[in-house]
């Protein structure tokens, strides 16, 4: 988390210092692919078959997380009178800031690729900084619901500490297919019209 926060603030002031027109754009189109090749990798790297085989039941997790995530996000767009479309594309992200945020940012501009990015940063840091309350108020698939994708990295070792050994491959699991579901669902969301 810190690594991400200092590479956030180390871009802020470089982009202090570049000049305003310049086309930032095109920085994108070179680090695109190289993300999507690297989320191929760690994905290519796990035994698909059996970790699903054995969780079966745990593949409704991430759906569910993923559809509350969108149902809240249009409430708090309703209620607060935000962008629409931004709010749902910085919630639906499921805490994998790194691509939806270079995708909205091309589409969208660097404010909601932030906004996205940022919305993402403090849904990873709640799993981390309040994984014990969460798991004490709402149960252990609660953690692995609000993790989001980074129930596969990040936030797994939190997870395996707080909720126990019998939790990290459902925890892969669920990190697994909002890797696979969450830019395609980006994608869409960035080419509805509303």
């Amino acid at each position: 988390m810190i690594r991400l926060i200092i590479a956030c603030l180390i871009g802020l002031i470089v982009g202090l210092f570049l000049p305003a027109n310049l086309n930032i754009n095109s920085a994108f189109t070179v680090v695109l692919p190289m993300l999507l090749f690297s989320v191929g990798l760690s994905l290519g790297n796990i035994d698909l078959v059996s970790l699903v085989r054995n969780n079966k039941r745990f593949l409704i997790l991430p759906i569910l997380s993923l559809t509350g995530s969108c149902v809240f996000s249009l409430i708090y767009a309703s209620l607060r009178g935000v962008g629409l479309k931004e709010t749902l594309l910085a919630g639906s992200a499921m805490g994998f800031y790194s691509l939806p945020a270079i995708m909205v940012s091309t589409k969208f501009g660097a404010m909601a690729g932030t906004l996205l990015l940022i919305t993402n940063m403090i849904r990873e840091a709640i799993v981390i900084l309040l994984a014990p309350l969460l798991v004490r108020l709402f149960g252990k698939q609660s953690m692995v619901a609000v993790g989001g994708a980074t129930t596969m990295d990040v936030s797994l070792a939190m997870i395996k500490e707080v909720a126990g050994d019998e939790y990290v491959p459902i925890a892969v699991l669920n990190g697994l297919v909002l890797t696979i579901g969450v830019p395609f669902m980006t994608s869409l969301f960035i080419n509805l019209n509303f």
